[in-house]
């Protein structure tokens, strides 16, 4: 927990990360699990089955992003995630 806490300390001298966790794909491909997790406005971090998210798109995508409002609404009329998933402490 100790890393954890240090690798969010240094991501947030780099960017705004009120919102930041870790989390794993499970072996079998159908959950995030969830190692660490801080958002100062919604508890969470709790293991979940895989959904249609920009977590999720993330993943699919093979690559970082960053997504602001005009990009989360064109993957959502793209199809890529839903609309639901962006008010979802972890999207």
């Amino acid at each position: 927990m100790r890393f954890f806490r240090q690798v969010h300390s240094a991501v947030s001298d780099l960017l705004n990360a009120d919102k930041f966790y870790i989390a794993l794909l499970s072996d079998d491909s159908t959950e995030l699990q969830f190692l660490y997790y801080v958002d100062q406005h919604h508890a969470g971090g709790h293991d979940r089955a895989l959904g249609r998210g920009l977590t999720e798109y993330t993943l699919r995508s093979g690559r970082a992003q960053l997504v602001e409002a005009q990009g989360a609404r064109a993957l959502v009329a793209a199809g890529e995630i839903d609309k639901d998933s962006l008010d979802s402490p972890t999207t």
